[in-house]
């Protein structure tokens, strides 16, 4: 296996010093209207970071990268050198080098030495860091605990930046997840039917390459049904439809017990900085399986149709 020798520092690539100049980035829309975003035949890049060696999100990205040939690149963030002391920094760059080494060696079992795994020690918060690198991802890859309940508005995160900003689709996997036996399920979360192009790809895409049946759930909540959202959807899915009543977020937790993967959408249009709909925060996490963000215009290359699909009223 060819390990990509160490990068000290990653002032090269532009990361951000902290999380509050990542709001100073220009924003994923403008990045998009430039040409700019996720490369669709560019690495699986994972996260790996203070929790530890990230084994389900190694898992997973692996997977995706050995079924379509792409390279993994594992990535560790440590503060810029100027934010701790030089005896600090030299422990962090230390832990972080032994951290990289473990995991690279897990990817290296996984796929049997068959991949290119690089890794990379860069400076920055690990929010930064992982936004920059998705400028040139297929997908990114995170591992999060297994159980976060949302009692409260949760603090500015990994996950919710991620989700909110990433140029590359991007995979939160609950620490701790393992593949099922049998028939897997692919749950693709639709809200407005004629919006729902990007998740029911992504989603096709991803039961291909599983083997999964695709369920699609579309919930609503007091006066906010979809008229006709069953035959919408039906027609342009081929996909069983689950229809229900209750908050999207407590529905697609639940649906994600029965599930191999979940696929959300976040909007077209930012809401805040760091913003998701607040079903998608809740399924980022609560899920008990891997969730699928994706983003209109957002190319999910690794997961390649079979399929062609539309989407009608």
């Amino acid at each position: 296996m060819g390990h990509a020798g160490q990068a000290d520092r990653a002032g090269s690539r532009g990361v951000p010093r902290t999380v509050q100049e990542c709001a100073t980035r220009p924003s994923r829309d403008a990045r998009s209207a430039g040409g700019e975003g996720g490369d669709p035949d560019g690495p699986v890049v994972v996260g790996v970071g203070d929790r530890g060696v990230a084994e389900s999100a190694l898992a997973w990205a692996v997977f995706q990268a050995q079924r379509h040939r792409r390279p993994v690149h594992l990535v560790h963030a440590v503060p810029h050198a100027d934010d701790v002391s030089r005896a600090e920094r030299l422990r962090l760059e230390s832990v972080a080098a032994y951290r990289l080494s473990v995991a690279a060696g897990l990817a290296d079992e996984l796929c049997q030495g068959a991949l290119p795994v690089t890794v990379e020690i860069a400076e920055g918060s690990a929010a930064c860091v992982l936004l920059d690198h998705s400028e040139q991802a297929s997908t990114v890859v995170v591992e999060r605990p297994r159980l976060v309940v949302l009692d409260q508005a949760p603090a500015p995160s990994v996950t919710r930046g991620l989700a909110a900003e990433s140029a590359a689709p991007v995979v939160m996997v609950p620490a701790g997840w393992t593949a099922s036996e049998g028939d897997g399920l692919v749950v693709a979360a639709v809200g407005d039917p004629t919006h729902a192009g990007p998740v029911l790809s992504a989603a096709y895409r991803a039961s291909d390459a599983f083997g999964a049946r695709v369920e699609v759930v579309h919930t609503w909540w007091h006066a906010d049904a979809e008229p006709g959202v069953r035959e919408a959807v039906s027609g342009s899915s081929g996909g069983a439809v689950r229809l229900v009543e209750g908050r999207g977020g407590d529905a697609l937790v639940a649906r994600s017990f029965a599930a191999d993967l979940l696929v959300v959408a976040r909007p077209a249009e930012r809401i805040t900085h760091g913003a998701v709909p607040a079903a998608v925060e809740t399924a980022l996490y609560e899920a008990v399986c891997p969730v699928l963000v994706v983003a209109p215009g957002q190319s999910s290359g690794l997961l390649r149709p079979r399929r062609s699909l539309s989407v009608v009223r």
